[in-house]
């Protein structure tokens, strides 16, 4: 049975004395997602390998997402694990592999990676410095550090309280996820954070966003994101997206980072939360309050050129499958300077949208980015979210074992309706799961909008979940709905289906947008959300600039106030 960490025990932990060191962090090596071949190891994270190699480092620590995973197929699992295990031979110096959520994301990869290279979460020492790798991944746990794992961390930090420094590794920047709903932080800011600021940890290290990120130090405790080893990148060089891995110089009690990508060195502060933040900023456009009777867009869009250099905007549209066309534009932006450039488009139906970007480009360089359109048409402005939902769930699938890929299974409970869906009864109970007595419950949107399933029942996978509320509308009308999910959602609003998309992705707000009728008074809207593994939750808003709509959890409330 294969030990990675045994490597580092062979090699590095017999130099228990203090000295000045060097290691390498790098993260997200996979194959692509999309990629034709799911096993082979990619170039880059091979040529990163040499790059470590010859950076003179004592060891590297790879923060996970190691193959491409995400397979009910034990066999293809094998093959992937044995591709990483033989692109690793390349290392010359030990290295130490930390879990990420493409290594393991159910019941039986969990198994496979135990069985292949042991423990979930461990520690080493070297030279005198201390180091924690932690599972955000563990099946029931996930995003999380909590229970066993949280005692263990308490424990091995109070046993390393002497060690002249600390570094912790993961794989998600779970410092960085929005909080849990009526909480105003997250569980890791709340519980994690303050052990390794009492115990004086010099940094944190995760992936998971393939891209640079170096965040602000808090209470001594620096955060970096580092997951540019290999796996297809972020859009952009000036928010991170580059290959990359990171090395850490420990001499006496401080330590020293730089960025090394292929074509040298950065510093560590070459791309910083506040960076990104304000290339967000760079665009900036006037939402609009109505759309046009007649479906002609024209839309002033001002963009400041944050470089040091001049550049250009450039407008591009990808109006395939829709009914808008678009007109291209570019104007050139000299350095720091601000311009105006206008969108002109037209369009039969507003649904589906096109993809509407401007681009900043530097030659044939695209350095940053922005998609617009939702902003234009006042998705975020005068989108509203509905944030109290009546859950009940967690239902099975239907079937007795998922084999195959899971998009392609035939799910009875997904393509059948529900007993909620066929009548909804908030006093009801059903059988669920594992044929557990179910019932309704309340569940709140975070701050963001998205109301977390697998929070609320307790990781579950393979599962399904049925949502409830009530909107009222004092006109018939249409309005456009944007809702967002992971991972498939189906849509009904009064008994009728308005929207379905079974599909495998991660929940991001209006990830998927269509117009539907409500009609005068109260409104019953439920919602059904398909989980495969991992994170599970949805986001539902809808677009009403008036603010005219009332939410509720009842179906003919007795009194309820606009905008609640």
């Amino acid at each position: 049975m294969k030990k990675l960490i045994c490597l580092l025990f062979a090699y590095v932990f017999i130099c228990g004395c203090a000295g000045d060191f060097r290691f390498v962090v790098m993260g997200d090596s996979r194959p692509w997602w999309q990629g034709e071949d799911i096993i082979t190891q990619n170039e880059h994270f091979l040529a990163n390998i040499d790059r470590a190699n010859a950076s003179r480092a004592d060891f590297v620590v790879n923060v996970g997402d190691l193959i491409h995973g995400y397979t009910t197929n034990a066999e293809l699992i094998t093959q992937q694990w044995d591709a990483y295990d033989k692109a690793c031979e390349r290392f010359k110096i030990p290295y130490i592999s930390v879990i990420g959520n493409h290594d393991v994301w159910d019941g039986q990869s969990q198994h496979i990676w135990q069985k292949r290279y042991g423990p979930l979460y461990f520690s080493w020492d070297h030279k005198g410095c201390h180091f924690i790798a932690l599972c955000s991944e563990i099946v029931g746990q996930m995003q999380t550090i909590t229970g066993r794992q949280l005692a263990w961390l308490r424990e091995d930090l109070q046993k390393a309280a002497l060690a002249r420094r600390i570094f912790v590794f993961l794989h998600q920047p779970l410092w960085a996820y929005s909080p849990a709903s009526g909480q105003t932080t997250n569980q890791w800011n709340s519980d994690v954070h303050p052990l390794l600021a009492r115990y004086g940890v010099d940094s944190v290290f995760a992936g998971h966003w393939h891209q640079y990120i170096l965040y602000p130090t808090r209470d001594g405790v620096r955060y970096v994101v580092t997951g540019g080893a290999g796996a297809e990148l972020e859009q952009y060089e000036l928010a991170g997206a580059f290959f990359h891995f990171v090395t850490v110089d420990v001499a006496g009690k401080s330590s020293q980072m730089k960025v090394v990508t292929p074509k040298g060195q950065l510093a560590p502060d070459c791309v910083t939360t506040q960076q990104i933040e304000n290339l967000g900023k760079a665009i900036h456009i006037e939402p609009m309050r109505r759309l046009p009777r007649d479906g002609n867009i024209l839309l002033p869009i001002h963009v400041t050129n944050p470089t040091a250099q001049p550049a250009k905007a450039i407008l591009q549209w990808d109006v395939n499958g829709t009914s808008w066309k678009g007109d291209e534009a570019e104007i050139l932006i000299p350095a720091g300077a601000k311009k105006t450039i206008v969108a002109r488009a037209k369009y039969q139906t507003l649904f589906p949208l096109p993809e509407a970007r401007v681009e900043l480009v530097d030659g044939k360089r695209a350095l940053f980015g922005w998609q617009f359109l939702k902003q234009a048409l006042g998705f975020s402005k005068f989108g509203r979210f509905v944030r109290q939902w009546n859950v009940v769930g967690p239902f099975g699938l239907g079937i007795d074992e998922i084999k195959g890929e899971f998009l392609e299974l035939s799910i009875p409970q997904w393509q059948n309706p529900l007993p909620p869906e066929r009548a909804v009864d908030l006093k009801a109970s059903y059988i669920g799961k594992a044929d557990k007595k179910i019932a309704w419950r309340l569940a709140e949107a975070n701050q963001n909008g998205h109301i977390d399933l697998n929070r609320l029942f307790g990781g579950e996978n393979n599962a399904l979940a049925c949502a409830v509320a009530y909107i009222y509308c004092s006109t018939a009308g249409m309005f456009p709905l944007a809702v967002g999910s992971d991972d498939s959602i189906a849509v009904q609003i009064n008994g009728k289906s308005v929207w379905r998309n079974h599909v495998l992705r991660g929940a991001n707000p209006d990830a998927d947008m269509f117009i539907t009728e409500l009609k005068k008074g109260w409104n019953e809207v439920l919602v059904k959300v398909l989980d495969n593994t991992d994170e599970w939750g949805f986001y539902f808003r809808i677009i009403d600039p008036n603010n005219s709509l009332k939410f509720s959890l009842e179906p003919c409330p007795a009194e309820i106030s606009p905008g609640k």
